[in-house]
């Protein structure tokens, strides 16, 4: 679940540099849809197996994770049980990402 996170924030910040990335209301200008045009949420959800709802928790994790703490995660040993189930939750990394939002990225990582 975190891997997921940090690509699907990396998809979304790569897509909006490139001015690839739909805005809410694109859809509203009456024209026809292109195959190319800027992705929205819901391609990019189905796109990596997902719905939009999920594709949209996995972005705000990933986007509200403050740097010291991904790495943090990023260097937590899959072997053992108690890391590799918080890598794998999506309310706890949900609630930690929500701490490095508020209280800054340093008080996450005490957590």
């Amino acid at each position: 679940m975190w891997e997921q996170a940090k690509h699907a924030e990396e998809r979304e910040r790569v897509l909006a540099a490139l001015g690839q990335r739909a805005s809410r209301g694109d859809n509203q200008h009456g024209g026809p849809a292109t195959v190319a045009g800027p992705k929205t949420t819901e391609q990019l959800a189905r796109a990596a197996g997902m719905s939009g709802r999920t594709w949209r928790d996995r972005t705000k994790i990933g986007r509200e994770m403050g740097g010291n703490t991904a790495t943090v995660l990023d260097h937590a040993d899959v072997n053992d049980d108690k890391q590799r189930n918080l890598l794998n939750s999506t309310t706890q990394l949900d609630h930690l990402a929500n701490i490095a939002k508020n209280h800054g990225d340093e008080a996450a990582k005490a957590k």
